[in-house]
């Protein structure tokens, strides 16, 4: 993944992108702590790639949920055609009985 750094006074802002758009993460550096650039950065850039985590994982929950409707989708068209079948088979079933009673040479 590529990301640009912005340093700004005390604090560093990391840019990336997901899914064409951009996404941010920042870190401030507390007064009291020396000044340490490649710190603020990895901050910054473990932010930003939570947010694209988080990103993530909300996308693909709505395609479990997607997934989950079509399932159940196909799942009762297939419930259906089976009894249909079943249904077809024991009336096929029956004819034959019924010719072979009739002695007739199926």
């Amino acid at each position: 993944m590529r990301y640009t750094f912005v340093h700004k006074g005390d604090s560093t802002i990391c840019w990336s992108k997901y899914a064409g758009k951009s996404v941010w993460g920042a870190a401030k550096r507390h007064p009291e702590d020396a000044a340490d650039t490649d710190h603020g950065e990895r901050i910054a850039r473990l932010r930003c790639d939570r947010k694209i985590a988080k990103k993530r994982m909300a996308f693909q929950a709505k395609q479990i949920a997607k997934c989950e409707r079509l399932l159940g989708t196909v799942v009762h068209d297939m419930n259906r055609h089976t009894n249909v079948y079943t249904e077809a088979m024991k009336e096929l079933e029956a004819i034959e009985k019924e010719l072979r009673s009739l002695k007739v040479h199926l």
